[in-house]
């Protein structure tokens, strides 16, 4: 179950009955991952939404908490 607000959106895992808030980052990042992306065009997107620089490895962060809390549908190997 998906709850988006403008600042965070809200995942609610029915598997788990565990709830999940993503920040902006977090949010634009699970939208991002959908299997046809690199973490590089991610990145390039989240530069581009934010209008400004955004390190790589915010990206891979994201991913790793994304990959931790099971919101994926296939975990990613990520670079920590």
């Amino acid at each position: 179950v998906i709850q988006e607000t403008p600042d965070e959106v809200l995942v609610y895992d029915l598997n788990t009955n565990k709830a999940h808030c993503l920040n902006q980052t977090a949010a634009f990042v699970w939208r991002a991952c959908d299997g046809t992306k690199s973490v590089g065009e991610i990145n390039r997107l989240l530069e581009k939404e934010f209008r400004g620089n955004v390190k790589e490895e915010m990206v891979w962060l994201a991913i790793d908490l994304l990959n931790k809390d099971n919101l994926l549908e296939e975990n990613i190997k990520t670079e920590f």
